[in-house]
């Protein structure tokens, strides 16, 4: 199970307005519940509804699957099933009806409009009917019988010239449920009647239903919603699914009975915050109408601009130094002065905390100064150290070193004799060249 995340508590306030399953659907069959207790159909496949359990009942095939309960007849005024034909998956996919009648004034072209792919993949071909009668106010002979069977009638863009016919062909049939939608298209204009509208439905003794739109559209489903009062303006464009999903699941709304209201796109930001408070929370499509019928998204809404405007006049508040308008006067001087001395208090800690801080590192940086002074006075004391050791080695072995002009000096006068040799030589002998060997022999005698 997953927690309570705190961003869905905003959330609780629209779906504490929403009842249980049971009496949303108020007095409708249990299989004609929408999601709530409806097998769908994807892909050949059958589905178990979201949120059903385990326990069964006599409306349970053995397959586990909800058994299909309750007629309904779909009438387009335009007789043009192919813009329409969307409501009848949903009708089946999600309403889970046992019969879904289409009345047309051609059974041929109903079929090549109705009879898609997918009606034939999820199923809704086997239930589906298709029951020709060019006016339903005179149906006459097998029609007649026909729409007698189906005591929930669903009118799709509805004529309002012929809708008085039309309400009384459905009375006369026997119809306890009758749901109106009237598409205004790109025309406008408010109705010409609505309070005739809702005086002749009312004394028709049915369980009524009107839905206005404005022009539909095929944009996806999914857009947040907003509902006006029946006799205003027609409001923008709107999805057709979304429409049809809404007409679809408050056909089994007891608080859809006996009203009227326009169906409109949100154009505020605190509706489609309303929208994705509830959808973070876990509400399905068939809560969110629920909650659009009995004006809990409106009354979410006028919750969050509330909220929002009060929040906006105390940034103001406090932007201007001014005391906010809900907080007293006394209690906010207090408060004040409460904050000042908690500041003062939390200034004075830090400066305690800075200077702690500046001490340390005043003191880790002294030390390791004294670690580089110490290593450089080792480094200092070796090297003097190689200095001294160096210089005894020179004192040692100092001493008179011969050097080459005293070896030459020393050899000087033998070579002055042999010079002198080498002239009595030459005197004596008269030949250069003997003399010079005589004086030669003789200077080293």
């Amino acid at each position: 199970m997953r927690s309570l995340d705190s961003r869905a508590l905003p959330a609780m306030a629209s779906l504490a307005l929403l009842a249980l399953a049971g009496s949303v659907s108020g007095a409708a069959p249990a299989a004609s519940r929408g999601c709530h207790a409806s097998a769908f159909v994807r892909g050949g496949m059958v589905r178990a509804p979201h949120g059903a359990g385990a326990a069964t009942s006599p409306l349970m095939l053995s397959s586990g699957t909800p058994a299909r309960a309750g007629n309904v007849l779909v009438l387009d005024m335009t007789d043009n099933y192919y813009a329409s034909r969307d409501i009848f998956q949903q009708l089946y996919s999600f309403g889970n009806w046992a019969k879904i009648a289409c009345v047309t004034s051609s059974t041929t072209q109903a079929k090549k409009m109705l009879l898609s792919r997918e009606a034939r993949y999820s199923g809704l071909i086997d239930v589906i009917e298709i029951i020709e009668a060019p006016d339903v106010a005179a149906p006459g002979g097998d029609a007649g019988e026909q729409l007698a069977q189906y005591d929930t009638w669903l009118l799709l863009n509805a004529d309002e010239s012929k809708l008085a016919a039309h309400v009384s062909a459905a009375k006369a049939s026997g119809v306890r449920r009758l749901l109106v939608t009237i598409s205004t298209g790109a025309s406008g204009g408010a109705l010409p009647d609505a309070a005739g509208l809702e005086r002749m439905l009312t004394e028709s003794g049915m369980a009524y239903t009107v839905i206005r739109t404005g022009e539909l559209s095929k944009d996806v489903l999914g857009s947040p919603l907003r509902i006006d009062a029946i006799d205003t303006p027609v409001c923008a464009e709107l999805s057709r699914a979304d429409a049809f999903r809404v007409a679809m699941e408050a056909l089994t709304i007891e608080d859809a009975h006996g009203k009227m209201f326009s169906l409109c796109p949100a154009d505020s930001d605190d509706v489609s915050a309303v929208f994705k408070e509830m959808r973070f929370a876990g509400a399905d499509r068939r809560q969110e109408v629920v909650a659009l019928i009995r004006g809990a998204v409106e009354q979410r809404s006028s919750q969050l601009k509330e909220e929002q405007e009060k929040a906006a006049a105390k940034k103001v508040a406090a932007a201007a130094g001014a005391p906010s308008a809900d907080v007293d006067p006394a209690e906010a001087a207090a408060k004040s002065k409460v904050d000042v001395e908690a500041a003062f208090q939390r200034a004075q800690e830090r400066a305690k905390r800075v200077a702690e801080e500046e001490a340390q590192r005043a003191a880790l940086l002294d030390e390791k100064r004294k670690e580089r002074a110490k290593t450089q006075n080792a480094i200092d004391a070796k090297i003097a150290e190689r200095a001294a050791a160096s210089g005894g080695g020179d004192k040692e072995g100092a001493g008179p070193k011969p050097s080459d002009e005293g070896d030459d000096g020393e050899d000087a006068p033998g070579g002055d004799d042999s010079s002198g040799g080498d002239g009595d030589g030459g005197s004596d002998g008269g030949d250069g060249s003997g003399g010079g060997g005589s004086g030669g022999s003789g200077g080293g005698g």
